[in-house]
């Protein structure tokens, strides 16, 4: 997973979806990360780029969070 190209957004929105992407790049190489609290994060990283209009972006961070927290209705949609 990368980060979408972000130099059109403010650099507040920048700031804010790097910070993000950050703890999710940790958790995924923390071999001890709960699956739940992966499914979290991606699903964090996901509305964020949501409400940043990352559409693309999105998608495989709700896909992610949807396989490891199969049981959350919040993902699929």
């Amino acid at each position: 997973m990368s980060l979408p190209d972000l130099s059109k957004a403010a650099d507040a929105v920048q700031a804010q979806v790097r910070q993000r992407f950050a703890v999710l790049a940790s958790k995924i190489d923390n071999q001890a990360t709960p699956p739940a609290e992966l499914a979290e994060s991606y699903g964090d990283m996901g509305r964020l780029f949501m409400v940043a209009e990352y559409l693309d972006a999105a998608e495989p961070c709700f896909a992610n969070a949807a396989t490891l927290a199969a049981r959350d209705m919040r993902w699929p949609y």
